[in-house]
């Protein structure tokens, strides 16, 4: 049975024009033979205005994983909110590259370089991640680090019940500088991806975001 069919009205989806990278939030708020009725998507408070004809992307999340599919606006409707009328989908893809969903999040993590000698110890600092998947993290620091820097992370995924701790290697792969709160302090934003994760930390990780995105319809 096709993910679609299992649909609520309600449920939280994720629209992206044809071509373009941001993601805006929408939902679920009817559905029938004429094909998707969906909320106006918003993103950082701007609404994704469409026109009909245009081509779209859509994702939700369900326990089993990330669908994603392709669908065209066919009408926009002015009933008691904005809404789009979009293209029944003629397939949707289950996403096999599980790390690519990203979760924004605020978790604390220490962080150190890699020793380069076995006898020293990690000198670690206090970050905070803007975001986490299952294959990395954006990590935001007080103190630059070179692109290709190998650091070890330790974090917990703060679950319910009992948070689970996480001790993973990770690499910078990108480092930019951002404004911090107070005028003229600078924070710098790693892009971290993490580096012979186990399978078992990574399944911890991403059933951690699918919960969350799951709590967030």
């Amino acid at each position: 049975m096709s993910p679609l069919r299992e649909l609520s009205i309600g449920q939280k989806l994720y629209v992206a024009r044809v071509g373009e990278e941001e993601w805006y939030v929408s939902s679920l708020q009817d559905l029938n033979e004429d094909g998707l009725y969906i909320a106006m998507p918003y993103l950082h408070g701007g609404a994704l205005l469409l026109n009909p004809g245009e081509e779209i992307q859509v994702r939700f999340v369900r326990e089993s994983g990330v669908y994603v599919f392709a669908s065209r606006v066919l009408a926009r409707k002015h009933e008691t909110v904005p809404l789009y009328l979009i293209a029944c989908p003629a397939e949707v893809k289950r996403i096999q590259q599980r790390r690519f969903v990203r979760l924004p999040i605020l978790l604390d993590v220490l962080y150190a370089p890699i020793p380069e000698k076995p006898d020293e110890q990690p000198a670690w600092a206090k970050g905070r991640t803007a975001d986490l998947s299952g294959g990395g993290m954006r990590l935001r620091v007080m103190a630059p680090l070179p692109v290709g820097t190998r650091l070890l992370l330790k974090f917990y995924l703060p679950w319910e019940k009992k948070p689970v701790e996480m001790t993973l290697q990770g690499r910078v792969v990108r480092a930019e500088v951002t404004e911090g709160r107070e005028s003229g302090e600078k924070l710098y934003s790693l892009g971290i991806e993490f580096v012979d994760i186990r399978r078992r930390d990574q399944d911890e990780i991403i059933r951690f975001i699918f919960r969350k995105m799951a709590e967030r319809r």
